[in-house]
């Protein structure tokens, strides 16, 4: 994932988050209708998906916000928002919402370790928060591969 993007796993009121501490942490899953609710609703809004890998289908542009859903089997999938924080697109993050509302499903942002509610505000204010985040951590990264070169003799 580039830096400039933002995934949000929906997931169900009722569901138990995973650990993100742990190695391998799966993420929330949409089962049997909410999944079938939500295909609909992104081909509605965002068109026919395409294939990106085995059981992996994007609704949306390769390059941008996208919504990708990831199926572990036949009925069970995960359905991820992928914002571009580069084009901060009010009418995806509105359709995100509007989405997350009709499934009854809430945003978890394991960036933040957070749970979003899908209020186009509150999406606002974790894409902020997800931004300090990421500057800090690209600093970080940034200034351990800062070279420090010594002088010739000491001069």
């Amino acid at each position: 994932m580039a830096p400039w993007q933002l995934d949000l796993y929906l997931f169900r009121n009722t569901e138990t988050l995973p650990d993100v501490s742990s190695d391998g942490w799966l993420p929330p899953a949409l089962n049997g209708s909410a999944l079938l609710e939500a295909q609909k609703i992104l081909r509605t809004y965002l068109g026919k998906p395409w294939p990106i890998a085995e059981r992996w289908f994007v609704f949306g542009p390769e390059e941008g916000s996208r919504a990708d859903v990831i199926f572990e089997n036949e009925t069970s999938a995960a359905v991820v928002v992928r914002l571009d924080m580069r084009n901060d697109s009010v009418q995806f993050g509105a359709l995100a919402c509007r989405l997350a509302n009709e499934l009854g499903c809430h945003f978890f942002l394991p960036t933040l370790e957070a749970v979003i509610q899908p209020h186009p505000h509150a999406l606002r204010f974790a894409m902020a928060d997800a931004t300090s985040v990421r500057s800090e951590e690209l600093s970080e990264d940034s200034s351990a591969l800062t070279w420090h070169v010594e002088p010739k003799n000491g001069k």
